[in-house]
């Protein structure tokens, strides 16, 4: 089949054991800003497929679940797109919940056991911030010389200095946060403006019961 920018060569027929629907170039340009041809096949055998099981959505549900127009689409075009999606949702409503029906808790507490789940480890870590990368690397230097902490940080850091315990991916820059859980513990290390020591590694943790039941 050969597709033009807005036009079909030929009709598409869209066909099943009870059904049958015609999809024409004018019904592709109409519905060009949406997916044109490829939307309307799935439009028109959700449409059937719903005939054929008696599957029906309410005009209110239709209304509440429209989009407002845009993109060059009109309103009755937005509520055929929220009947059709409302159409889908509803015809793989019992597939899901019949997967979701066939697993017993005893199951999913079985399979939590043999595969525990666990929170990422923390890291206790000293965070000193400076002005400026010239100030972060004298600070790092006059540490690594033996300066105490308490005084680098009295002489040299800017502010939000202190202990931060957190998980990968909770310090912010992503950078800062990728270095830290990378770095040996006991020695000082510099990302940017920042001066920092790992202190401690606390073990991964498992999750709660309920959340890996959740998950599983």
């Amino acid at each position: 089949m050969l597709l033009g920018v807005a036009k079909l060569a030929v009709a598409v027929t869209v066909a099943g054991p009870t059904f049958s629907t015609t999809i024409d170039d004018a019904d592709v340009a109409d519905w060009s800003q949406a997916g044109g041809v490829a939307h309307l096949i799935r439009a028109a055998w959700t449409e059937g497929e719903a005939a054929e099981r008696q599957v029906t959505v309410s005009d209110e549900d239709v209304r509440e679940a429209m989009d407002p127009p845009h993109d060059g689409l009109t309103r009755t075009q937005r509520l055929y797109e929220a009947r059709i999606d409302l159409l889908d949702a509803a015809l793989k409503a019992p597939i899901s919940q019949a997967a979701a029906q066939s697993v017993t808790q005893a199951q999913i507490d079985a399979y939590v056991a043999a595969h525990p789940k666990f929170q990422p480890a923390r890291r206790s870590v000293y965070v000193m911030r400076l002005r400026n990368r010239r100030t972060a690397q004298q600070a790092l230097a006059a540490l690594r010389r033996g300066l105490s902490l308490k005084s680098a940080t009295k002489r040299y850091a800017h502010k939000r200095t202190g202990l931060v315990l957190a998980r990968p991916g909770q310090i912010d820059p992503e950078g800062l946060d990728r270095k830290i859980f990378k770095a040996e513990p006991g020695t000082y290390s510099r990302y940017g403006t920042v001066v920092f020591k790992v202190r401690t590694i606390e073990a991964p943790q498992p999750l709660p019961a309920d959340q890996q039941s959740a998950q599983a």
